[in-house]
C-alpha cells in the first residue's frame, strides 16, 4: 500500500475521531448543509460515519442536514440525484436520533 494511501487513510480516521469527540462533547444539535457536490457530500458521509460508530444509545444530538434549491443553479438531473441522497439520508432514521424531514422537496 502507497504511504499516501496510508497518509489519506489515517487522516480520515482522525477526522472521524474528532467529529465523534465534538459529538459527545455536548448537547447542541448540529446543521450539516449539504448540496450534494463533492465537498458536502464529504462531510456528510464523514458525520454520518462519525455518529453511526457512536453506541446507539450514546446518539442523543439532534442532527440536521440542509438542502435548499433556490431554482437558480440547480438543473433537473441535480435535483433528481439530491432527491435520491436526501432520501436515502431519511432513512437513517431509525438508527439514529435527532428529527428528519419528511417532506424534504415540496411539489
Amino acid at each position: 500500500m502507497s504511504e499516501a494511501k496510508i497518509s489519506g487513510q489515517n487522516t480520515f480516521k482522525k477526522i472521524i475521531e474528532d467529529l465523534r469527540s465534538l459529538y459527545l462533547g455536548d448537547s447542541r444539535p448540529w446543521v450539516v448543509g449539504f448540496s450534494g457536490g463533492k465537498d458536502s457530500t464529504l462531510v456528510a458521509v464523514l458525520v454520518f460515519e462519525a455518529v453511526l460508530s457512536i453506541p446507539a444509545e450514546n446518539r442523543t444530538k439532534e442532527i440536521n442536514v440542509v438542502c435548499t434549491d433556490i431554482c437558480v443553479n440547480l438543473c433537473p438531473s441535480v435535483v433528481k440525484a439530491l432527491r435520491a441522497s436526501v432520501v436515502k439520508i431519511c432513512q437513517l432514521k431509525p438508527v439514529t436520533s435527532g428529527s428528519f424531514p419528511q417532506d424534504v422537496f415540496p411539489s
